[in-house]
């Protein structure tokens, strides 16, 4: 059995607001998609399910282009959902927007995220 999962807990942005990002990502991470921690969780349920020989290997990517960034997590409805649930205010949600903005302006826009390739045998 091979299976390929995100762990959007590892989404990780460079932006001097590290604080306002980490609680972005833990409110999108728990409430988009099914499960956003289940590429972490890949070990475990192979070895529940009683496959043998489990190997994972951790497959990072980034974004570079922002714009491709915001579609891709999904940042135009998790916003205002982060905001409407309290996690960050107005003002911290501008601050880390705009940080963002001026990093894609000036060339060195930067995040990652990790994924987990398990295999394992029945």
């Amino acid at each position: 059995m091979v299976v390929l999962d995100a762990d959007h807990g590892t989404w990780s942005v460079d932006s001097p607001y590290k604080d306002i990002e980490r609680r972005i990502t833990r409110f999108k991470t728990e409430h988009y998609g099914n499960n956003g921690y289940a590429g972490r969780q890949l070990y475990r349920l192979f070895h529940q399910a009683g496959l043998k020989e489990i190997t994972c290997e951790i497959i990072s990517g980034y974004f570079t282009d922002y714009e491709l960034f915001r579609f891709m997590f999904m940042l135009d409805e998790v916003e205002p959902a982060v905001v409407k649930a309290g996690v960050i205010s107005e003002d911290e949600l501008t601050l880390w927007r705009d940080s963002l903005e001026t990093a894609a302006r000036s060339g060195y826009f930067f995040c990652s995220e990790s994924m987990v390739l398990a295999v394992g045998v029945k």
